[in-house]
């Protein structure tokens, strides 16, 4: 009966199915969330030093990494920036779905502004003006970044908003980039 109970335990041990196919940027969580570059461009765009730029890594409340960065200004106003990085799957087809039900209009009246396209970063990217942050994608993650900067014009902050986006995505051309939208075409 031991013998059985062996065998069977030792028939049980391994597998025969092919490995899985590891993603491409799936040790993103295990690379820093507080990337050098994106501080920089926020030390650039805000003409501060980047050493003036405090930075902390923690957990964001979807359970992904995120990189608060902050500074204080000329003039006694603080900056803010805070870059989650999701490494969940499917970040095209979210960034899309939120993107659609931002600008949905429920009634004669719209309650909050809709999302403004932000060109030339990622596969997509969209400002949302309700929630102040910017959403972005590089087929591999959905970066999303707030910023807080009381004053500042809705234009600046997306360009802030932006810069600090940039160095977190790695954004693929042609035939890569259309079948990381998963046949979803941005329109």
């Amino acid at each position: 009966m031991g013998a059985c109970a062996v065998a069977v335990w030792l028939c049980g041990c391994g597998s025969s199915a092919a490995p899985k196919r590891k993603h491409p940027i799936s040790s993103a969580t295990a690379q820093p969330v507080c990337l050098h570059q994106a501080s920089s461009a926020m030390a650039r765009f805000l003409a501060v030093p980047q050493a003036a730029i405090s930075e902390a890594s923690s957990t964001g409340s979807n359970e992904m990494p995120q990189c608060s960065f902050s500074v204080q200004v000329a003039g006694g106003g603080r900056v803010q920036v805070r870059a989650n990085v999701e490494t969940t799957a499917q970040p095209y087809f979210v960034l899309e779905r939120t993107i659609v039900e931002a600008a949905q209009i429920f009634g004669a009246k719209r309650f909050s502004p809709p999302p403004v396209a932000v060109t030339r970063l990622g596969l997509e990217a969209s400002w949302f003006p309700a929630e102040q942050w910017l959403m972005a994608t590089d087929g591999y993650r959905l970066i999303t970044t707030s910023v807080s900067w009381r004053g500042a014009k809705q234009n600046r902050k997306i360009v802030l908003a932006e810069n600090v986006t940039r160095p977190y995505l790695r954004t693929p051309h042609g035939k890569v980039a259309e079948a990381l939208a998963d046949g979803y075409p941005s329109g």
